[in-house]
């Protein structure tokens, strides 16, 4: 159960130059709105990716697996060592991710498919740390795939390449860090004939397209499905979210863990909002054309803005900071020892607890009402693969089933329905259900690495060998089929096609520890690498 849930958890949850920054051509914007790009440029949506690396020089040891890491300048860009089982390896930074409000994360380009480096660096801390999610990683190395949802909330115009997960086209990005068109939607008719009736105004919208604009990257919730047909970049600012996509939340209580992308429901969840009629929104207190010089007064007179005239004569005296007592920072998890500012305005801080997993998941805003039951039937399997939760797993399936019935020829429905069969011990009958959703989406590569697990607990491997070789015809650079294919001749003894296995993945990554460590043990045969 626990291999083919993590196959599942990696894929069904499949958790992202500018105005005035770096860019091909000058930016149009700046005709107009001087004052709004400069100030723009200044901004940690600007900065969101870049190709200059500044951070220090400096050395981490991963504990619990013993990898040793190393960061070092060089004449072409930052460079990032990796050293495990007497063997190592070295890395060109080619993008880096983030601000530097908080951390910075990593990119480095293989062939012309992106991938994350496992190690970050912290900005509060000033240290070198493993990036999020490699905390507890046995095997950490340059081998986390870069999707499309995730560059598209960090740069301006990712350019993957159609039908593929990590593969773009070469510059990966036109545009480093946030566009003016992602929040002001497609400016080409405006630039041409400047007018309010085609550009978009945030400030305008009503407040669920309102909302929208800022919820598109930073509303993760506990799962984020996509509607039939829809990709994530076919959100257009003016529309309502739902439109493409639909975000589902699960509550906890007061003491709902706080995670890195969690500001839109954190603010919901306030007093302050719910009292506002809706007319608190992000853009109330924070301008996305600058960043305040004083952050502190800022806040303050935006607080003051509605609680001057009734702030209580007994409020105890503060230095100029409502802040630090009503949105302290906390820890999240999933930010890796970093802290984000709490948005859900507390009157008294909450006490840091452990909280339970939530068991019911309800969308942000009601979705289409064709997609309501394929899409939270999705929404339950992602979190239950996710979290290894039977109990949402189980909410899962009647719903996928169902929803089936009106979407015979949806690939992730019918996956799913594969899962549970795989999970009821239905193996020979999981397996023909992967088969049947590779023939309705051959790119994903979910039915081909649960179906060869299927196919191996029916008893027929060599199924399950055909399902991996299309997986590695499809993606060659997913190391997860290699591993799976190499398996199984291993345990029917067939050194020479695992060692043929372990060196195909070596020719398209030469520098990867684990295949080579692997190779290695598998002893004798004609290697690509060392």
């Amino acid at each position: 159960m626990r291999a083919v849930l993590v196959i599942a958890a990696s894929v069904f949850c499949a958790r992202a130059p500018v105005c005035g920054a770096r860019q091909s051509a000058p930016n149009p914007c700046m005709t107009c709105h001087p004052e709004q790009v400069k100030g723009y440029a200044t901004t940690g949506m600007a900065k969101a990716l870049s190709r200059a690396a500044t951070q220090p020089n400096g050395e981490l040891l991963h504990a619990a697996s013993g990898t040793q890491f190393a960061v070092s300048d060089a004449s072409d860009g930052m460079r990032q060592r990796i050293s495990r089982g007497g063997l190592s390896g070295e890395y060109t930074v080619a993008y880096v991710v983030g601000s530097g409000h908080r951390a910075f994360g990593y990119l480095v380009q293989i062939g012309n498919y992106l991938f994350q480096s496992p190690i970050s660096y912290q900005m509060q801390e000033k240290a070198w740390i493993m990036a999020p999610g490699y905390e507890d990683n046995p095997t950490p190395d340059f081998n986390r795939p870069v999707g499309f949802e995730c560059l598209l909330c960090h740069s301006g115009k990712p350019r993957l390449v159609k039908g593929t997960r990590n593969r773009y086209e070469n510059p990966a990005v036109t545009e480093e860090g946030i566009s003016c068109e992602r929040c002001h939607g497609p400016t080409a008719q405006h630039v041409a004939k400047p007018s309010r009736a085609n550009i978009v105004n945030p400030g305008r919208l009503a407040p669920d397209a309102r909302d929208s604009v800022c919820e598109q990257c930073h509303l993760q919730g506990d799962a984020r499905i996509l509607n039939p047909e829809k990709d994530w970049d076919d959100f257009v600012p003016g529309d309502a979210l739902e439109k493409t996509f639909t975000v589902f939340i699960g509550d906890s209580g007061d003491n709902t863990p706080l995670k890195v992308i969690s500001q839109s429901q954190q603010l919901r969840r306030s007093v302050c909002w719910k009292k506002s009629a809706d007319r608190l929104s992000c853009g109330t207190c924070h301008d996305p054309h600058s960043e305040p010089a004083d952050k502190a007064a800022h806040y303050r007179d935006k607080c003051l803005g509605c609680h001057g005239a009734t702030l209580a004569r007994g409020h105890p005296a503060s230095p100029n900071d409502c802040v630090s007592c009503h949105m302290p920072s906390r820890g999240t998890i999933d930010g890796a020892h970093a802290a984000f500012t709490d948005h859900q305005i507390r009157r008294l801080a909450v006490k840091e607890e452990l909280t339970r997993k939530p068991a019911v998941l309800v969308p942000w805003r009601p979705g289409p009402r064709e997609y309501e039951q394929r899409n939270l039937g999705l929404a339950y399997l992602s979190a239950g693969a996710q979290q290894q939760s039977p109990e949402l797993l189980n909410k899962a399936f009647p719903l996928i089933a169902e929803a089936r019935q009106a979407f015979p020829r949806d690939s992730e429905l019918t996956a799913g329905l594969g899962l549970y069969a795989h999970l009821k011990g239905m193996y020979r009958k999981a397996a023909e259900i992967f088969d049947l959703a590779i023939e309705m989406h051959p790119a994903d590569l979910t039915p081909y690495q649960a179906g060869s697990e299927a196919w191996v607990a029916a008893g027929d491997p060599a199924k399950a060998i055909r399902n991996l070789e299309a997986a590695i015809q499809s993606d060659p650079s997913d190391e997860i089929s290699y591993l799976m294919l190499g398996e199984i001749y291993g345990r029917q003894n067939h050194a020479r096609e695992q060692i043929r296995v372990l060196d195909q993945y070596l020719t398209f990554r030469p520098q990867s520890i684990e295949f080579r460590l692997r190779r290695r043990a598998v002893g004798t045969g004609p290697a690509t690498t060392r």
